[in-house]
């Protein structure tokens, strides 16, 4: 007896093998198999006796009323009472007066009767044999639901701001909560996107730096279809970037109908409910400037491409492009390392960024990659259409903003001579740091090439820059590497015995012995290519001065 008592307190049905088979076969194999799923979550009559207590009017006091008013409210959102046409639409209950206390207490009671019932019908196989398939599979999506929120309710990251009768908000800071909460959108932020799933982190972050949002997102569910649900991009300064459907569509632009429905009847209630409300009503579902469009979609680290182009040919047929027809605003989207370079491709076709571009703005390494490519196909439109300062601005951009970057053509001599060409004849007479950026970033075929060093000088790279810049080369210390680097200079023009300009008007020999440290080998090359070791610097000094080498000196004698 006691062994019983307990199996029945515990409400642990003790159904055999035909139970099993029978709902089997009513269900069918996935319901049975979606509802075995789920069964042992669902509540006992012993755990929702403890959750929705019993109430009456004896021995009624504040403690009393408040408990009453807290269980009410937890009742009424009780899944099995928001699917229940009966009882769905049940008043909320804020306090309890002496006319409305019995009035109550009965609604309580009845869904509190309601509730137990109907759980209770969920958990006993004979009595579920007996309810329509339709309703039990309603019961099972709708408990799941249950379950996936008590789930979600304990992941980091996921705060829930607000909590109303149609819709809650919760604020997302971490990529896991963005995929939970997001489950059944193709929003890109949460690895959901077709064919980018891999990518979602990396937009989750990207998204807020480079739209400056407000720490992360805020994800608008509907209580009454789950599946109907928003994500809100908000800046950090306040006001909102954008809204976005569960298809992923941007509100900007659609149709009115397409905004959340009834969200407006409680904006007073909502957090930055003003800042939602102005969105909504100016911005979402008007008319859209098609340069703010395209910017947006830019900008996107998951873009698409086919409204691009349809933008672009907007854009480029209207009357807001400037009388050169440049599109440099759009190009700002491509300098974060998050910017796609799909994207830049099809902003370059119609033009590239100009020369004016480069002297306020950068690109990010891919997309600069995508256009030194894309001058090599097409140079002859670039000579022609594009003026010799973009090459020498886009030649600045590669060794003076991004020399670090390890860029594929930084060891082909034929693109750097390319673009070098294409230079004005002074380039590196005006900009020397462009040479230094060489110097430290293409490889020592090119730097040793003579092609290559003559087109240096022929540009306008002095003598002394030439020398003063050998060091800066990517290989760090390596003797060998700068003199050969010099005797290549020499063979070309560099004159040995010419004044570099330092204070003590050192000839360029004998900065050589100085910083270069050349073998005897080296110095004896240097000597018989006119070296000079007799020359005075400004102090009187000659060879000797400049080196410890005795085998070196022994040459000067």
């Amino acid at each position: 007896m006691v062994k019983l008592r307990r199996v029945i307190e515990s409400e642990l049905y003790l159904e055999s093998k035909k139970d099993l088979d029978d709902l089997k076969s009513y269900l069918g194999d996935k319901l049975f198999d979606d509802y075995m799923k789920i069964r042992d979550r669902i509540p006992s009559v012993s755990d929702l006796n403890k959750k929705y207590p019993a109430f009456n009017d004896k021995e009624w006091d504040d403690e009393t009323e408040k408990l009453f008013i807290k269980k009410y409210s937890n009742l009424r959102k009780d899944p099995i009472i928001q699917k229940s046409k009966e009882y769905s639409d049940t008043p909320n209950i804020s306090s309890i007066s002496d006319n409305n206390k019995s009035r109550s207490l009965s609604l309580y009671s009845k869904m509190r009767d309601f509730v137990l019932d109907t759980y209770s019908t969920y958990r006993d196989f004979n009595k579920l044999k007996k309810q329509n398939k339709e309703d039990v599979r309603n019961f099972i999506s709708s408990y799941i639901s249950t379950g996936d929120k008590k789930k979600q309710d304990k992941v980091e990251g996921a705060e829930k701001i607000y909590d109303g009768e149609e819709w809650v908000i919760y604020k997302i800071t971490t990529y896991p909560a963005a995929q939970l909460y997001g489950s059944g959108t193709k929003w890109c932020i949460t690895g959901r996107y077709p064919g980018h799933e891999e990518k979602g982190e990396k937009y989750f972050n990207d998204y807020i730096k480079q739209r400056r949002l407000d720490d992360g997102y805020y994800f608008l569910i509907n209580k009454d279809d789950p599946s109907y649900k928003f994500c809100i991009l908000r800046y950090a300064s306040g006001g909102i970037d954008s809204m976005w459907n569960a298809s992923d569509d941007d509100l900007v632009g659609v149709s009115n109908n397409e905004a959340p429905r009834g969200l407006l009847d409680y904006i007073d209630e909502l957090p930055f409910g003003d800042e939602i409300e102005d969105y909504l009503e100016n911005t979402a579902g008007s008319d859209f400037d098609v340069s703010d469009a395209l910017m947006s979609e830019l900008m996107d680290p998951n873009p698409n491409l086919n409204r691009i182009r349809e933008y672009l040919e907007e854009y480029v047929l209207s009357d807001r492009l400037s009388e050169d027809y440049n599109l440099d605003y759009f190009y700002t989207a491509f300098q974060n390392d998050s910017a796609n370079v799909e994207a830049f491709k099809e902003l370059l076709k119609h033009y590239p960024p100009t020369a004016s571009y480069f002297r306020n703005h950068t690109l990010n390494k891919e997309c600069l990659d995508a256009l030194i490519e894309d001058v090599k196909k097409q140079i002859d439109f670039y000579k022609t259409d594009m003026s010799e300062d973009f090459f020498d601005t886009l030649l600045k951009e590669l060794f003076i903003s991004s020399y670090d970057e390890d860029h594929d053509f930084f060891n082909d001599k034929d693109t750097i001579m390319l673009l070098l060409s294409n230079c004005s004849d002074n380039v590196l007479e005006n900009n020397r740091h462009i040479y230094e950026g060489m110097s430290a970033a293409l490889s020592d075929n090119i730097l040793l090439d003579k092609d290559f060093i003559k087109m240096c000088f022929d540009k306008g790279l002095s003598y002394r820059e030439y020398l003063f810049n050998i060091q800066e080369d990517s290989g760090s210390y390596n003797p060998r590497k700068w003199n050969d680097r010099v005797k290549a200079g020499v063979e070309l023009g560099l004159d040995l015995n010419e004044n570099i300009g330092l204070s003590a008007d050192l000839t360029a020999f004998y900065y050589i012995l100085m910083s270069l440290l050349p073998s005897v080998d080296d110095v004896k090359w240097y000597l018989t290519h006119g070296a000079n070791p007799d020359i005075k610097d400004a102090y009187g000094k000659t060879a000797t001065y400049y080196t410890s080498d005795d085998k070196i000196k022994e040459l000067f004698a």
